[in-house]
């Protein structure tokens, strides 16, 4: 029984640890009143929650920090939760209001959220991904912690970036699986010749176009009709010489009817 209590209790301290493996969702009100949600913030980008209070002086030395980080990365929103009790509310909005911080400041003055994410002392600066993957968790702050923050959200932003050309191949290859074969469909295609035609469009030309008397066909043809024709010009020629002999003898005759008279 007791092995049963004990390692219940054990359980139940292992609790926390596993709950902040996600970051928890909440509302609280911002510097205008309006309550707003942790997945608004989400939407854009990273979230850093800054956990603080106008009595601590850590906290008030960090805020600076926290602004600059706000400004620099499009794509990371800082959002302070400031924990101080109601009627020190009025305070702290002048206080962000003076410094003319950019961040976002939300007030918990219940403690709700504070107890949602284990915060037992502040300055207290926690770092949430879109998909609620807690980045960071630290407590306290030293010169020199933002540099750490930066490294983390740098390495965030470039994750995002390989993912992003990642999606962007296998988009491309559900798009066009077939891309290497028509590919090379289309080369070969560029190196068959091309037909071009006048404008008269009566004369076609091809870059590789060979004679028409190359052809076995085209080659007999001619041969024959050379055949043909040196006949006839030897038919012409007996002819002429025939026609020669008989006017050779009709001459002699009439030569020698002359000579008789």
């Amino acid at each position: 029984m007791k092995k049963i209590l004990v390692t219940a209790m054990v359980f139940a301290m292992m609790l926390p640890l596993f709950a902040t493996d996600k970051a928890p969702e909440f509302k609280l009100e911002n510097m205008k009143g309006k309550v707003v949600k942790l997945s608004d913030f989400q939407k854009e980008g990273l979230v850093i929650l800054d956990f603080w209070a106008t009595w601590c002086a850590p906290c008030k030395k960090a805020l600076p920090k926290m602004s600059k980080l706000h400004e620099k990365y499009d794509n990371v929103n800082v959002v302070t939760i400031c924990t101080d009790k109601p009627r020190k509310v009025t305070e702290a909005k002048k206080l962000v209001k003076s410094q003319k911080y950019k961040f976002h400041t939300l007030f918990d003055t219940k403690g709700v959220v504070s107890k949602l994410y284990n915060v037992t002392s502040i300055p207290h600066s926690i770092m949430i991904a879109p998909d609620g993957t807690i980045l960071y968790d630290h407590t306290g702050y030293q010169d020199g912690d933002e540099k750490k923050m930066e490294a983390v959200i740098d390495k965030w932003v470039q994750s995002k970036k390989m993912l992003r050309n990642k999606n962007i191949k296998i988009k491309k290859a559900a798009i066009n699986p077939l891309g290497k074969v028509e590919k090379k469909v289309i080369e070969e295609e560029a190196v068959k010749p091309k037909i071009t035609q006048k404008k008269s469009g009566t004369d076609l030309k091809s870059s590789s176009a060979k004679p028409l008397i190359g052809k076995p066909e085209v080659k007999k043809e001619a041969v024959k009709l050379k055949v043909e024709t040196t006949e006839k010009l030897k038919n012409v020629d007996s002819i002429g010489k025939v026609e020669e002999k008989i006017t050779d003898e009709k001459e002699e005759d009439s030569t020698e009817e002359a000579g008789n008279k």
